[in-house]
């Protein structure tokens, strides 16, 4: 019964922060509490220059969730930081306040491991807002809830703490599942370091038809892994995406654009003008754009 209830305590500190952050009713609640682990690393926070003010209100988010930030002298065991990459907002409404325009914001946030720098997981926060001025909320949360439930932070999480009940000195690993130490690697450490490679992001987010290429080598090297039900989850819910652009793809093959681009006349453009009607914003769609405006088929 104590278990039980130390767990319900944990969830309450946890979404009773969401509650204070104003963000709950946008925030679904997870349906059991973050591991433990996670909860008890101490976390340092690193904003990035003068256009992060997200990894500020993350910090305040954080902590009012009961995650430890690291203070006064104590060592972080993970370090995060915040890599803000500012555009103008390209919506049709454009608002200004005080002479400033609204921008849209896209946010890295890496977390790292405080002993050896090696990447453990990160995230991807985009909301609009002014420079200087205060992050959306949700978009905070969500990443507060993506910190605390993330597998890698679970993983990386249970590794400190083998490490400091051990009692062992050594550099923690970024690929946890295995002994916390570099001396004494288990067998699984290999697996461990071939999935923390791979920028997972690429393939849950995919660009491009290769994508998921490096999330597939993984499966074919390590296919009963410790993190072979994380990469199939991910091939999963990429499958969607990457159908389409290999169909993308796949249409601009058969699109003669080599054609097109030496001959330059509508009859050679036929395949790139079918192409951008079934894909005006596909990969190539500005290629084809470019090629019939060469050709004088531009609309």
């Amino acid at each position: 019964m104590e278990r039980r209830h130390g767990a319900r305590q944990v969830r309450a500190v946890l979404f009773a922060a969401l509650l204070a952050c104003g963000g709950a009713a946008e925030v679904a609640a997870p349906s059991k509490p973050p591991p433990p682990e996670v909860l008890a690393m101490q976390v340092g926070v690193h904003p990035g220059g003068s256009d992060d003010t997200f990894c500020q209100a993350l910090e305040l988010g954080l902590a009012r969730s009961g995650v430890p930030i690291a203070s006064g002298g104590v060592a972080p065991d993970v370090v995060i930081s915040c890599h803000p990459f500012v555009t103008e907002d390209d919506s049709f409404i454009r608002m200004e306040v005080n002479g400033q325009r609204k921008m849209k914001f896209d946010v890295r946030v890496e977390v790292r491991a405080a002993q050896n720098d090696s990447l453990v997981d990160q995230f991807v926060a985009d909301y609009k807002g002014y420079r200087g001025g205060p992050p959306d909320e949700d978009v905070v949360n969500k990443t507060v809830l993506g910190f605390a439930y993330s597998p890698r932070m679970a993983a990386y999480a249970r590794a400190v703490a083998q490490s400091k009940s051990s009692g062992v000195v050594g550099t923690v690993v970024a690929q946890p599942t295995a002994t916390a130490t570099v001396e004494a690697p288990r067998a699984d450490t290999r697996d461990d370091a071939d999935w923390f490679a791979i920028d997972t992001v690429k393939c849950k987010i995919p660009a491009r038809v290769e994508a998921c290429d490096a999330v597939r080598r993984y499966l074919q090297r390590h296919p009963q892994g410790t993190h072979a039900q994380e990469a199939n989850d991910i091939l999963v819910a990429a499958q969607p995406a990457l159908e389409k652009l290999q169909k993308d793809e796949v249409a601009w093959n058969k699109a003669n654009h080599f054609e097109c681009a030496s001959r330059r006349t509508s009859d050679a453009c036929v395949g790139v003008e079918a192409y951008e009607i079934q894909f005006p914003t596909g990969l190539h769609a500005d290629v084809a754009h470019r090629l019939l405006k060469a050709a004088g088929v531009d609309k």
